[in-house]
């Protein structure tokens, strides 16, 4: 992993004196704390065959799912977004369906297209595409809704959150990468790191990010670059981790290069990401065996501070999966190809 820190400005931050004993025993602890941070370059990760648990392709009343975007689990229910059918169906452990929130309709609380979800303290935020909105759901309810702050328009694909009356996420423009929206007084900042392309056009399009919380910090994962940034809720920058080096990653990049790169398309090669408690999972498109882009395989990082240290490799077997996430149950996802809703067992620490 590639961190801004080296031993040469270690030794030039440090201003202890090397005349005292303790003074070098603390400079050799730092550094034997460095060579430990560094080696993560180095570590092997785990690869790991998971084993499906449940799945489910149709409900009792043999109505199917048609196009599952997103999915939460809290309270001991599973939320799961519908971009298709404009719906948030409401799960218990089993997958057995409790209720629906929304339909298709452009009255309060429908859809247009239900994309990526969230939920902080009870509270269920969905973006609503097409209308271009927040809906807001409380104890299964539609409490209100919230339009996109001005001249910013988040891609429903992407991963976003809300904390403490302000929403975060992408507004997929060509200077920031993270709006941070106070939906109550109307307050807008922006910022986080972008990557410069030709055109403003394409630096908007390529600079899309998954917005997750952890703890007191965010953390931005963008679709088609192999780096984790985390700021914190100023906006702050703090640190960037390049995981590019990983070897599924590295394949995945060296076949995107062979190819022809457009300025209105690219591989989105970072599906989705999902924090677990002290872990972050980064669900990762593959180069394959066959040269053909598979999306079966979970990244997972461990979270240590500012960094993030590589440690399994999780494979969910034949399908295209486009969306996960991780619970005391298991890991959850979606297969497109078989419109299944599946879960895996995973022993979450």
């Amino acid at each position: 992993m590639k961190r801004k820190n080296n031993f040469v400005s270690i030794f030039k931050n440090i201003k202890y004196n090397f005349k005292t004993i303790s003074s070098l025993i603390i400079c050799i602890i730092i550094c034997i704390i460095i060579c430990i941070l560094e080696s993560c370059d180095n570590k092997t990760i785990k690869e790991v065959v998971l084993k499906e648990n449940i799945n489910i392709d149709e409900f009792s009343d043999s109505t199917f799912f048609s196009d599952i975007r997103s999915i939460c689990f809290s309270d001991s229910l599973y939320y799961a977004t519908d971009y298709s059918r404009d719906q948030v169906f409401v799960l218990d452990k089993n997958f057995k369906l409790i209720r629906t929130l929304g339909n298709k309709g452009q009255g309060p609380g429908e859809f247009l297209g239900a994309g990526h979800l969230n939920i902080n303290n009870d509270s269920v935020f969905v973006i609503n595409d097409m209308k271009k909105t927040f809906e807001i759901f409380n104890n299964l309810e539609h409490i209100g809704t919230v339009t996109y702050a001005d001249g910013t328009r988040p891609n429903s694909n992407y991963r976003f959150f809300e904390y403490n009356g302000c929403l975060f996420y992408n507004p997929s423009v060509s200077q920031y990468s993270i709006c941070k929206y106070n939906f109550n007084s109307k307050k807008v900042d922006f910022f986080g790191n972008i990557i410069k392309y030709n055109t403003a056009k394409e630096t908007r399009i390529k600079n899309h990010r998954h917005i997750l919380r952890y703890n007191n910090r965010i953390i931005a994962v963008p679709d088609c670059q192999p780096i984790i940034e985390v700021y914190d809720f100023e906006g702050k920058f703090l640190n960037s981790v390049d995981f590019s080096n990983l070897k599924p990653v590295a394949e995945m990049l060296k076949f995107i290069l062979g190819t022809e790169q457009k300025e209105n398309t690219y591989y989105g090669f970072n599906k989705d990401v999902v924090v677990y408690k002290n872990s972050l999972y980064i669900l990762i498109l593959t180069a394959g065996i066959d040269n053909k882009p598979k999306s079966n395989s979970i990244l997972e990082f461990k979270i240590v501070g500012n960094n993030f240290v590589p440690s399994n490799l999780y494979h969910l077997g034949d399908g295209y999966f486009n969306t996960i996430n991780v619970s005391e149950q298991g890991i959850e996802t979606y297969n497109t190809r078989m419109n299944q809703l599946k879960r895996y067992k995973y022993e979450t620490k």
